[in-house]
């Protein structure tokens, strides 16, 4: 799961499915994961600590650069290294 802010409006039944299965969890480092996770990343920020692409809600690209340095990895970082993983 690639952000868990949204959890919280799945549905019951989501939910008590997402308590019975293994989750890999990638989030920011503020965020609490409101389902029990296997594994879970702190990922860097985009538009904070990595470049990336938001989109108004026109669809309108807007290019971000980063503002801070940070240790942590990317999202892509971190499924890219699972995968190869896993090949």
């Amino acid at each position: 799961m690639v952000g868990s802010e949204g959890v919280e409006k799945f549905s019951d039944q989501a939910r008590q499915y997402l308590t019975h299965t293994q989750n890999i969890v990638l989030d920011y480092p503020s965020v609490t994961c409101p389902i029990p996770a296997a594994v879970q990343f702190c990922t860097a920020i985009y538009g904070i600590h990595r470049s990336g692409t938001a989109y108004r809600m026109d669809e309108v690209p807007i290019p971000l650069r980063p503002l801070l340095e940070s240790p942590l990895s990317s999202d892509d970082e971190i499924l890219t290294g699972i995968y190869n993983a896993l090949r």
